[in-house]
């Protein structure tokens, strides 16, 4: 999360004095059609961290990712280096709305 952005200091200002701040990086190509996208299916399907590792794309780690639409399969490394896997059930587009997801990250 990017602690310093406009928008997050407007929506959630108690973050900006938060001492510990943990950054995780989303692998963008999924969504500039670099790479072939995660299906569902290869998602439900992964039994360990091979699919998670792989997926993650460093090059395209960056500290947003602004359509987290259903379907989509998003991978993303942490602050500790652990890699994972979003994947977006539902997702509301509206102001209030709200997203369900699915998460697999390495142990």
């Amino acid at each position: 999360m990017d602690n310093f952005g406009t928008d997050v200091q407007v929506s959630y200002p108690i973050i900006v004095n938060w001492t510990t701040r943990n950054y995780t990086k989303w692998d963008i190509s999924i969504d500039n059609g670099t790479y072939t996208p995660l299906t569902a299916t290869s998602f439900n399907e992964a039994q360990n961290d091979s699919l998670i590792i792989i997926a993650y794309h460093d090059i395209w780690g960056k500290k947003k990712f602004k359509n987290a639409t259903a379907g989509k399969i998003i991978p993303f490394i942490t602050n500790s280096g652990k890699k994972g896997l979003i994947k977006v059930n539902t997702a509301a587009t509206s102001d209030d709305g709200y997203i369900d997801v699915d998460v697999k990250i390495q142990q």
